[in-house]
C-alpha cells in the first residue's frame, strides 16, 4: 500500500508514527512538508527535520517539488492531510480517492454567525464526498464537525503519537522517581495555566507537605511566574527550568511521580500527556485537553479535573500524596496504556486496517485508535 502523509513540517510528535509505517512490510510511505519549521518553534526545541530523511518531500522549496508532491498525493492508495494549503487535496478529492483529514477542534472559543453560516454550506459539500474521512485529533473534534454536518458517519479516533519507550524494568523506573515530585511542562502561555500548578504548591506548603515542583518551558508568563513564586515564598519548593530539549523533558518525566497538565480547551491534543503517561507519571489533567478523554480513565490510569477548578485539581494531587501506592498504581497503568494502545506502532497498524477497510477489504472492527469517534462535548465530565 502506498501512503502519503501531508502536514506543515516533520517534528518529534509525528516522526515515530511515520517510522512505524515505514517499518511495515508492503507499505511505501512518503511525507510531504508544506512549510519550514518556524523560528518560534525552534526556540521551543523543535528541530529542522525535513531534510533529514529521503522520504520527505519539501513542497515549499520550489514549484518543482510542489508538483512532485502533488503527483505522489494523487498516486497514493491513502493520504492523510494535516496542516496543508487549501488547494493541495483538491485533485485527489475530485477523483474520489481515499483521503483522511487529521484535525484538531476548531470550536475552542465559539464561532461568529457569518463563519457558522459558511460552515453549514461548505462542510457538507467539501467533507461528505465519497472516500473522505476525518481523523479526530482530540476527543472534542467529532462534535465540532458534527455541528455543521461535516463527515457524517465518517469520524475516527486519532491523535499525536510521540515516541513510546519500553522500559526493561518499569518497577525499577518507579523506584528511581523522586518522592512527592511534581512536574509541569509546556510553553508558558495563558492557555496552559501554569499558575494553577503554583496554587497547588502554595496549598501543599501551607498544609506542611514535603514536595518539589519543577516547571519546564519558556514563554510570556515566565517573568510573572517568577514574581508569583517569590510572592508565595515557594523558592525552596519550585524550580523554573526554562525551555529545554525534548529528550531532557522526558528525563524530567522519568524522575517525577506526578505530572500536572492544566491547559484549558485551547489545547487541541496535548502530546506531553502521552509522554508523561509513557514515563509512568500519575497524571492530573484538565478534562478539556483534547487527548484526555481518549487516554485517561479517571481514577485508573490518571486523574481528570474540571477545567479551571483548582480545588478539584488540588484534592486529586493531595490524594496521590496521601494514599499509599496510588501514584505508583496510576503511573504503571498509564505506562501500560501507552505501550499497549496509544503508541506509534499500534496507530500505524490501525490506520492501515482502517484504510484497507475503506478500500473494500474485510477485517475485525477497530476498538481504540481509528475506532468510531462519537461526538463528545465538554459537559460530559461531572467531576
Amino acid at each position: 500500500m502506498k501512503v502519503v502523509f501531508c502536514s506543515n513540517y516533520m517534528n518529534h510528535h509525528q516522526l515515530p508514527f511515520c517510522k512505524a509505517l515505514l517499518g511495515i512490510d508492503g507499505v511505501e510511505f512518503t511525507f510531504v512538508a508544506t512549510e519550514p519549521v518556524s523560528e518560534e518553534r525552534k526556540k521551543f526545541g523543535y528541530e529542522e527535520m525535513d531534510s533529514a530523511f529521503p522520504w520527505i518531500i519539501r513542497a515549499y522549496e520550489s514549484k518543482g517539488e510542489y508538483a512532485r508532491a502533488e503527483r505522489e498525493i494523487l498516486a497514493a492508495d491513502a493520504v492523510i492531510f494535516g496542516h496543508v494549503p487549501k488547494g493541495m487535496p483538491a485533485a485527489r478529492l475530485n477523483k474520489g480517492k481515499l483521503s483522511f483529514f487529521a484535525a484538531e477542534r476548531f470550536l475552542r472559543n465559539g464561532i461568529s454567525p457569518l463563519k457558522a453560516l459558511a460552515r453549514y454550506i461548505i462542510d457538507p459539500i467539501r467533507f461528505n464526498r465519497k472516500n473522505c474521512y476525518l481523523l479526530c485529533t482530540g476527543a472534542y473534534v467529532a462534535a465540532d464537525y458534527a455541528r455543521f454536518g461535516g463527515f457524517k458517519g465518517k469520524k475516527y479516533k486519532w491523535g499525536y503519537f510521540p515516541e513510546v519507550k519500553r522500559y526493561a524494568d518499569v518497577d525499577g523506573l518507579m523506584k528511581e522517581k523522586n518522592p512527592r515530585s511534581m512536574l509541569w511542562a509546556g510553553r508558558l502561555l495563558p492557555l496552559k495555566h501554569p499558575e494553577y500548578a503554583l496554587e497547588v504548591a502554595k496549598r501543599l506548603q501551607a498544609e506542611g507537605y514535603d514536595f518539589t515542583l519543577r516547571i519546564v518551558g519558556g514563554g510570556e508568563l515566565e517573568e510573572p511566574l517568577k514574581a508569583q513564586i517569590a510572592e508565595m515564598q515557594l523558592q525552596e519548593r519550585v524550580c523554573l527550568l526554562g525551555a529545554i530539549p525534548a529528550g531532557q523533558v522526558r528525563a524530567e518525566m522519568e524522575k517525577s511521580e506526578i505530572f500536572l497538565f492544566t491547559s484549558d480547551k485551547n489545547e487541541g491534543w496535548g502530546a506531553v500527556l502521552s509522554e508523561a503517561m509513557n514515563s509512568a507519571c500519575a497524571t492530573v489533567t484538565s478534562h478539556t485537553v483534547g487527548a484526555a478523554p481518549f487516554l485517561v480513565q479517571d481514577g485508573e490510569n490518571g486523574f481528570l479535573f474540571q477545567d479551571g477548578d483548582v480545588d478539584e485539581l488540588y484534592s486529586k494531587v493531595k490524594r496521590l500524596f496521601d494514599e499509599d501506592g496510588l501514584s505508583v498504581k496510576m503511573g504503571k497503568n498509564a505506562y501500560a496504556t501507552m505501550i499497549n494502545t496509544w503508541n506509534p506502532e499500534h496507530a500505524a497498524r490501525c490506520f492501515l486496517a482502517l484504510a484497507r477497510q475503506k478500500l473494500g477489504e474485510k477485517s475485525e472492527p477497530l476498538t481504540d485508535v481509528c475506532s468510531v469517534a462519537e461526538p463528545l462535548t465538554e459537559g460530559w465530565y461531572k467531576g
